[in-house]
């Protein structure tokens, strides 16, 4: 009989923490063509947890603590967004970016021929 109810609290506290996590997703978007914009970073502000976005600027963070985060969307070229998303236990969220084109100043070359 000890060992039933042993079982039941494992698995009852297993399903708890599973309970407790969702994912979140979303596209990255180019704001001047609207279009998708792959290989963009989005990570959860103060942490190494992120994702790189897809060839269809889609991306997806997997099992994240029930919470409030403030995601970071970067890509080489355009301005870093963030933006502050709340995952409840009702089910997972959907945080769609659209990066502004930066323009780069870069520094001057010389070049020297003999």
């Amino acid at each position: 009989m000890n060992v039933k109810i042993t079982a039941l609290v494992v698995v009852l506290t297993f399903a708890s923490v599973l309970c407790l996590a969702a994912d979140i997703s979303g596209t990255v978007y180019n704001s001047a063509t609207k279009e998708p914009l792959p290989g963009a970073t989005v990570v959860i502000q103060g942490t190494t947890i992120g994702s790189v976005t897809d060839e269809d600027g889609r991306y997806i963070i997997k099992n994240i603590a029930i919470g409030t985060y403030i995601l970071e969307a970067s890509s080489l070229g355009f301005e870093k967004l963030s933006k502050e998303v709340e995952l409840a236990m009702t089910g997972n969220v959907v945080a769609n970016f659209t990066l502004i084109e930066r323009a780069e100043q870069l520094g001057e070359i010389v070049v020297r021929g003999k």
